[in-house]
């Protein structure tokens, strides 16, 4: 199974686009966001964080599970919104925000 459709699943989040999504050896940038897209949309619909972590950070999660356990923490620290279209634009921009991120990190390491 696709670890990000294994994470959605985990959630009780049904999101067909991240169930394409595959996360390879070295783990692309649009994955990175995609899996911020999905710890955020468990964030907006109210789930309890502890249960979120106890769900994600197993043992299949391996090397990123350091990394999506900061997630949940960035998560956390934002507001619950009311209204969905609040809420999907929250998603994105968390996407984006942990993408941006993670290009950066890539140039700097490409660079250096």
């Amino acid at each position: 199974m696709k670890f990000i459709t294994a994470i959605t699943l985990s959630l009780g989040l049904a999101q067909p686009l991240l169930a394409q999504a595959e996360v390879t050896e070295v783990m692309p940038c649009e994955a990175v966001g995609e899996i911020a897209y999905v710890i955020m949309s468990a964030r907006q619909a109210g789930m309890i964080m502890s249960d979120v972590r106890a769900r994600l950070l197993s043992e299949e999660a391996g090397v990123y599970s350091d990394m999506m356990e900061q997630f949940i923490f960035d998560a956390w620290e934002k507001p619950q919104f009311m209204t969905e279209e609040i809420k999907e634009r929250e998603k994105k921009e968390f996407q984006n925000q942990k993408e941006l991120a993670c290009y950066k990190a890539y140039k700097l390491r490409d660079e250096g």
